[in-house]
C-alpha cells in the first residue's frame, strides 16, 4: 500500500512540475498560473495526506480474498503471518502471529468490507474504537479487550488478552463464538495463564453482556478511549 501511495505522490509532483513549466513557456497569464499552482498545492497538502487515511484504492481495486487485501496493506514490510480471519456479517479482520516472538495480535488497521465481487478496505475513520478492561485488577482475573465497531454495519470486534489463574471461560448473551488461545505466560512471573481472545459480535444491543470466568460486564463497561487508538 505504501508503495502505491508513494507512486501517487511522485506522479502528482511530476505532473505539477510539467504543468508549471508548460504554462510559463506558453505565456499563460499569471493569475491562471497562480490558480493552477493553488490547485496543485491543495492536491499535494490536503488530498494526498487524506489519502493515507481514506482507502482511495477502493475506487479501482477489489480484492478477491481477505488474504490478498491484507498482503497488499502489510507487504513488503512484515514477516508476520496470518493466523486467523475473524469473519463478521459484512466485514472481516485478521489475527496475526508475530514473526519475532510468535505473539498473536489483531490487525486493527486492516478491516475489510465484504461485497458481491470481493473485499474493499475500510478507513480508520470508519471504525468506532473503545476498550473493555477491569476497573480494578486482581489476581483472579485481568482482562483487556479492544472493542471496534465498524460503522454502517452490525459488526463489533473484540480482540485482547485475559490473564487468570486457571482455565478461561468466555461467553456472551449474543451467542458469539470466541476463539481462546493459550499464550506464553512465563514473563508474568506468576502462576497466571495468559490467553489471547477474539470474536465478532453481530448486532450488539444495549443489553449486551459478556461473561469472563463468571464475572459479567455490560455494554456500559465498554468505554470510548482516545488514548488507545
Amino acid at each position: 500500500m505504501l508503495i502505491v501511495r508513494g507512486i501517487m505522490w511522485i506522479s502528482v509532483l511530476i505532473v505539477m512540475l510539467i504543468c508549471m513549466v508548460k504554462t510559463k513557456r506558453n505565456g499563460m497569464k499569471k493569475k491562471i498560473r497562480a490558480l493552477i499552482f493553488v490547485v496543485f498545492l491543495f492536491i499535494l497538502f490536503v488530498f494526498m495526506p487524506y489519502s493515507t487515511e481514506a482507502p482511495i484504492e477502493n475506487l479501482f481495486i477489489t480484492f478477491k480474498t481477505p488474504e490478498q487485501a491484507i498482503h497488499y496493506i502489510n507487504a513488503p514490510f512484515s514477516n508476520d503471518k496470518i493466523e486467523d480471519i475473524i469473519v463478521g456479517q459484512d466485514t472481516c479482520m485478521a489475527v496475526f502471529e508475530s514473526g519475532q516472538d510468535e505473539e498473536l495480535y489483531a490487525g486493527r488497521d486492516m478491516w475489510l468490507r465484504k461485497g458481491e465481487k470481493g473485499y474493499k478496505l475500510i478507513s480508520a475513520a470508519g471504525v468506532q474504537k473503545a476498550i473493555l478492561s477491569n476497573d480494578i485488577r486482581d489476581e483472579d482475573l485481568d482482562i483487556f479487550f479492544y472493542v471496534d465497531y465498524i460503522k454502517g454495519t452490525k459488526d463489533t470486534y473484540f480482540t485482547g488478552t485475559c490473564e487468570t489463574m486457571g482455565k478461561l471461560t468466555l461467553e456472551d448473551n449474543a451467542g458469539t463464538h470466541f476463539t481462546v488461545r493459550l499464550m506464553d505466560s512465563s514473563f508474568l512471573g506468576t502462576d497466571q495463564k495468559r490467553y489471547y481472545c477474539y470474536g465478532c459480535v453481530q448486532d450488539m444491543q444495549d443489553d449486551y453482556q459478556i461473561t469472563v470466568n463468571g464475572k459479567t460486564y455490560t455494554a456500559e463497561n465498554i468505554k470510548k478511549s482516545p488514548e488507545f487508538p
